[in-house]
């Protein structure tokens, strides 16, 4: 469960949300191009991309002075089986019968 709330905890700012989805969706992108796409400043796209890394969300590629994130392919299948597991978890935990528990 640690892995899922940690998980949780990353995707639950609504700019690092952005930036999964666009990643997911668009693939490799410049830091530049995810400034533009977002409409927010550099600094704070890159705290977040930085963040994400730390999670094992997203890879960095250094191409001269631009750098490249992408999603973590190895990670992708992970995070997404963990998030539809804690989902159909708290659905069960908040719909089931109180004779069940």
């Amino acid at each position: 469960m640690h892995n899922e709330t940690a998980l949780f905890k990353v995707l639950a700012d609504p700019t690092r949300l952005r930036l999964a989805v666009l990643l997911s969706i668009r693939g490799e992108k410049c830091v530049c191009q995810l400034v533009e796409a977002l409409n927010e400043p550099g600094f704070k796209i890159s705290r977040h991309l930085g963040i994400m890394r730390s999670a094992g969300m997203v890879d960095v590629r250094r191409e001269g002075t631009w750098m490249h994130y992408t999603t973590n392919l190895q990670n992708r299948e992970t995070i997404w089986k963990n998030v539809s597991r804690s989902l159909f978890a708290t659905a069960w935990q908040t719909t089931r019968p109180s004779r069940w528990t």
